[in-house]
């Protein structure tokens, strides 16, 4: 199917209205293929499509003056991906064929599956920064837009659209760009202490509180139970305790455990979840809690009562949590949570070097920096 190639920089429409949907397996190898090798550094160098985007440190941060709405309105034609697969050569080009070259099981199944789609580049903002209280809406703060990143996507849209950013290496300040990862099989619990004592020690006082009254939230108005990780099992956690919560995917049809009034004596011994065979999730769940320093861990499964009436809401036990842990990619109770395990995760991070001091990664989250 052939298109009109919008005019770079034009607003015109990006989105092809006569589409065929089809389903969509691996991309197609005949433009899409792994470089056989490392390419090392005599042999890497921008494209002149590339060399014309004229990347730099500078153009990862908002300028003063700068009209992001109209920044944002601008594209770049990258080429079509054929093009592009055969300039092994860019390290920017080799940036776009890895966020193009996704296995199937990461794809949306709604995307076209189209032979050789084209590729654009635009720039969209990424990390704001507080300025203080917004004199024009009371109890609301500014937000002056920092840093941006290149947003990479095709039309059709054959992949998942992704992001190139700056590395936080390279940058003057490394608070919104991306980050390096040092562990590819295990999460980084440093990074993710230092995480939580960042929230806990410069958000504020705005942060620490719900604003919603805890009787409308459902509190409990007796007890309130969790799991000990150090004794492995249930106990009435004191009032105002720490807790880490976890909120997850039970799936269909899945067996696992839960706590009644008549299993619950058996369940509050130490050491009694040791003995019981709980979902891979949990279990994770409860390695971390304990890598994170915390005592108390909350999921409904255990924590709550299965055979007695309403005793508080989910709302009042996130809004309350130090932490909640979210475990939404897995199918079921028994996905676990990569990177707590060895050799749970297997993780490739592409990072390539523009020139000296300029490098590059890629990403498909909105934030690539919270990668552990």
């Amino acid at each position: 199917m052939s298109t009109t190639r919008p005019v770079e920089g034009s607003n015109a429409s990006l989105i092809n209205l006569t589409k065929r949907i089809r389903h969509l397996g691996r991309l197609p190898a005949s433009w899409v293929k792994a470089i056989d090798g490392p390419t090392t550094p005599e042999e890497s160098y921008l494209c002149e499509t590339c060399q014309r985007l004229d990347l730099k440190v500078e153009s990862f941060y908002v300028q003063l003056g700068d009209n992001e709405y109209e920044i944002a309105k601008k594209f770049r034609y990258l080429g079509r991906l054929s093009q592009i697969q055969r300039k092994a050569h860019c390290p920017f080009c080799r940036l776009v064929l890895d966020i193009a070259d996704r296995p199937p099981d990461q794809r949306t199944p709604s995307l076209v599956a189209d032979e050789d789609p084209a590729c654009y580049a635009r720039w969209v903002v990424d990390g704001l920064e507080d300025s203080g209280p917004d004199p024009d809406r009371p109890g609301e703060h500014h937000f002056k837009p920092r840093t941006r990143r290149l947003l990479i996507y095709s039309d059709p849209q054959t992949f998942k659209d992704g992001y190139i950013v700056l590395l936080a290496e390279d940058a003057p300040r490394p608070e919104w760009f991306g980050r390096r990862i040092t562990s590819p099989d295990l999460l980084d619990t440093q990074q993710l202490r230092r995480w939580i004592h960042d929230c806990e020690t410069t958000h504020g006082a705005e942060c620490e509180e719900s604003l919603v009254h805890p009787d409308l939230l459902g509190a409990p108005k007796d007890v309130f139970r969790a799991i000990d990780v150090n004794t492995m099992n249930i106990v009435e956690a004191p009032r105002n305790s720490r807790y880490v919560a976890l909120s997850y995917l039970w799936g269909k049809n899945f067996n696992q455990l839960f706590t009644t009034s008549k299993n619950l004596a058996t369940l509050s011994k130490p050491g009694a979840l040791e003995k019981e065979k709980l979902p891979r999730t949990i279990k994770d769940t409860i390695q971390l809690t304990r890598m994170l320093g915390e005592r108390y861990l909350w999921t409904d499964s255990l924590a709550l009562l299965h055979d007695v009436g309403f005793q508080y809401h989910d709302d009042w036990v996130y809004a309350r949590a130090a932490l909640t842990v979210v475990a939404g990619s897995g199918k079921d109770a028994n996905a676990g949570l990569p990177g707590v395990r060895k050799e749970s995760r297997k993780f490739h991070q592409e990072i390539e070097e523009i020139r000296p001091g300029l490098r590059l990664m890629m990403s498909h989250l909105a934030e690539g920096k919270f990668s552990l």
